[in-house]
């Protein structure tokens, strides 16, 4: 509304939305890892990553998990290591899987209350396998009110160091402090463990015995000479167990020519034991032992009141032992009840150490399928793999597997699966492999043969029994490549050629020549041969290559998933617009942008756009008025697909000359 007069200035849109091309190098790498999240996509962008989160390259020298390489870590490093970029890695396991994990009795304050103190934390590794068994969990007290303990995860190494790989600083060990429970700081954040508070109903005996016992610990003894022990015959003390209890007896203590320290705690446990009466049956449980020079006399009760005293002799206080052994206040004895005891040994410093954890066997099928439903939802992958799973007509359990993952590429269109042939196939003309029973689907590719890398955990000195190389399978290089030309050249060029030389490759299993060649190519196997120096990609054929010769190149059916992925994502603005001429006209127009810009980068045939593409939607033209009415927008697109020069023929004439 203008209500006064003036320059009034007013932004009107174009209608120009800009379709950006969908991205065509992304990887999804499936299979079996000793490391890592468990049957969840992570996106990854470089081995390195992979190596930290996943473990690396395994190995599985002496193994029983029923392969002898890792299939998977050569795959991811084979995929990156040639041109890719970013992958979703998802670690799978079978059977038996299961995380390292530990309990530590944590102190919640100073009261002496059991019911205040009987608390664990229970401590896991962030995901199951061996690889976190001896990791170590580590508090240690930074402040005594409010308590806070600084943690650590870490292992000890070769030299007895504790080498911590993460820290959390100024946290509680009490879950009423929220913000400052150690859970809150640590779950999610940390790499190698979570943390979950348990509270006990009832603490197992042998916990509490370990940790909630009273005691009184001497000055220290180790001066005490010849002399000093000869003087104590017939020296004597009483002592008292809970003496808190009114049915605690006293039992009376007399040394009998010691000889030394030992001599002298075997004899106190000996007379504190044999007066235990019926109705004092723990005094059973007392110990009295030499721990670094001191008497230690401990109450054997698992209760946080228990604890220990001593007293003159009743019978004759002139032969009271208890300044001599420095049982005394005077002499500088130390009495704990067992909540204090626990304190003391919980307050400053505590430690777990995780153990249990397994790697589990091979996934099967089922583990394989579960993880579909999460792929639906990731619509930037392009490229799918699933190391470790190759196909052959004996192999039911591998096909299986690859077949759930072709049906998943046929239903979603916008990503391919490269299948890796069995390692012990030998195709010796397209019969052979033909009888093999490959998928002809146009959203699958393989590549031939098996590659051989070096082995990583060879080492002549050290490991000699390693094998120096290995074989692994094809398809990792495969996608790699296929990354690396669509962001140098893009998606519509034939992923193979003498640009298509592989990193790590030391050789492939089999030579490849021109008579093998020529049997596979039109079956659309792709081979790796040595051309020249290098080991190239020397074809670039789906496997519908006798089955649907319109998708028989990859670029081709790549470029067309590109546009429709494209497309897809670049006009969900239009659902719910007026279905009218407007937004015809709007599609026409950002589709037809999209597709010339493309033309203009060299996507498709033609010496002008009209010969390269097209883009149709309108009434009579695309659509009917009962289609309009139905709510349906139906767009037309064509394009003229470049395809590789497969076949390059010089021909030559000789001129002959004319008389």
């Amino acid at each position: 509304m203008y209500l006064h007069p003036g320059v009034y200035i007013e932004e009107i849109p174009s209608g120009s939305r800009p379709i950006e091309a969908a991205s065509t190098s992304t990887a999804l790498i499936i299979g079996y890892a000793t490391k890592g999240p468990l049957n969840t996509p992570t996106l990854l962008f470089s081995f390195d990553q992979y190596a930290s989160q996943f473990g690396g390259i395994v190995d599985f020298h002496g193994s029983s998990v029923g392969q002898t390489v890792d299939y998977m870590g050569h795959t991811v490093r084979a995929f990156f290591n040639n041109g890719g970029g970013k992958a979703y890695i998802v670690r799978l396991a079978g059977a038996g899987s299961a995380p390292a994990k530990a309990k530590l009795v944590v102190p919640l304050g100073s009261a002496a209350s059991v019911d205040d103190i009987d608390k664990y934390l229970s401590i896991q590794a962030a995901n199951p396998g061996v690889w976190a068994n001896g990791l170590e969990f580590r508090a240690v007290q930074t402040q005594p009110n409010p308590l806070r303990y600084s943690v650590s995860v870490g292992r000890t190494d070769s030299q007895g160091n504790f080498v911590p790989s993460e820290a959390f600083a100024d946290v509680s060990l009490d879950p009423a402090d929220a913000k400052e429970f150690v859970a809150t700081n640590v779950n999610g954040t940390s790499a190698q463990i979570k943390i979950e508070p348990v509270t006990l109903s009832s603490i197992p005996a042998g916990d509490k015995t370990k940790y909630m016992i009273g005691s009184l610990t001497s000055g220290d003894l180790s001066g005490l000479k010849n002399s000093d022990f000869s003087a104590l015959d017939t020296k004597s003390f009483d002592v008292t167990i809970n003496p808190g209890n009114p049915n605690a007896k006293t039992a009376v203590v007399v040394l009998a020519a010691p000889t030394s320290l030992a001599d002298i705690a075997a004899q106190i446990e000996s007379d504190v034991r044999t007066g235990a009466v019926a109705d004092d049956d723990s005094r059973k449980l007392f110990t009295c032992k030499v721990e670094k020079g001191k008497l230690v006399l401990r109450s054997g009760i698992p209760d946080a009141t228990a604890s220990v005293a001593v007293a003159v002799p009743a019978a004759d206080a002139t032969k009271d032992a208890r300044p001599a052994l420095r049982l005394d206040g005077a002499g500088g004895a130390v009495a704990q009840t067992g909540a204090q005891a626990f304190l003391a040994t919980f307050s400053n410093t505590s430690s777990a150490t995780l153990a249990g954890g397994a790697d589990g066997g091979l996934p099967a099928s089922a583990d394989y399928e579960a993880l579909l439903p999460q792929l639906r939802k990731l619509r930037d992958i392009s490229i799918m793999l699933v190391p470790g799973q190759s196909w052959s007509a004996a192999n039911v359990a591998g096909k299986g597997i690859i077949d759930v993952f072709k049906g998943h590429a046929e239903q979603m269109k916008n990503r391919m699966l490269i299948i890796d042939p069995a390692e012990g196939l030998t195709f010796t003309s397209s019969l052979s492999f033909l009888n093999e029973g490959f998928p002809t689907s146009t959203y699958t590719a393989t590549y031939y043969p098996w590659l051989e890398v070096a082995n990583p955990y060879y080492h002549a000195e050290l490991r000699p029994d390693r094998a120096r190389t290995v074989f692994v399978p094809p398809s990792g290089f495969a996608a790699g490549l296929w990354a690396k030309t669509d962001g140098r050249r893009g998606v519509w060029k034939a992923p193979a050629g003498l640009q298509s030389g592989l990193t790590g490759a030391a050789n492939t299993k089999l030579k490849i020549g021109d008579d093998e060649q020529d049997q596979l190519n039109p079956v659309g196997v792709n081979c790796y041969r040595r051309i020249i120096s290098d080991i190239v990609v020397w074809g670039s054929r789906t496997l519908a290559t006798k089955s649907d010769p319109e998708w028989r190149y990859i670029p081709v059916r790549r470029t067309a998933m590109m546009l429709e992925e494209s497309i897809y994502q670049g006009i969900q603005w239009a659902v719910f617009e007026p279905n009218d001429h407007r937004l015809w006209s709007s599609l026409r127009l950002n589709i037809g942008g999209f597709m010339g810009t493309l033309f203009r980068a060299g996507a498709f045939q033609g010496e002008k756009a009209s010969d390269a593409y097209f883009v149709r939607c309108g009434l009579g033209d695309t659509m009917t008025q009962a289609e309009i009415d139905a709510g349906q927008v139906i767009v037309l697109v064509g394009f003229a697909p470049l395809k590789p020069a497969e076949f390059v023929i010089v021909r030559i004439q000789q001129i002959v000359g004319k008389q």
